[in-house]
């Protein structure tokens, strides 16, 4: 997605960055600030997901999604289930799949 705005594509009305892209975003000029009063649904959102680092003040973006990483296990197939992160990195090692987001997958083996 990133590629595409920043070549200038400019057949989308909205885009869905991650939070990282949005600061790239912003400072390359490619996202047009919102007109809150045209966004009245705000009001409705819990703080805790507004005014981020990335974009403080929400003038660029509005909350979406919120995910939690999450281990899970087929438990017709493992008997001892892991209870935490770094099973990962030793008796299941080839044996696993990792959602495609490098920054979890870094973040939880270190």
């Amino acid at each position: 997605m990133d590629g595409k705005v920043s070549k200038g594509t400019t057949a989308y009305d909205l885009v869905q960055p991650t939070d990282y892209t949005v600061t790239l975003l912003i400072r390359q000029g490619l996202l047009q600030p919102m007109d809150h009063s045209k966004l009245p649904v705000l009001a409705n959102f819990n703080p805790i997901y507004l005014n981020l680092a990335y974009d403080p003040g929400n003038k660029y973006t509005v909350p979406y999604q919120n995910s939690t990483d999450s281990i899970v296990v087929n438990t017709a197939a493992v008997k001892d289930i892991p209870k935490s992160w770094p099973i990962f990195g030793t008796r299941v090692s080839g044996q696993m799949v990792f959602a495609d987001d490098s920054r979890t997958v870094i973040g939880l083996l270190c």
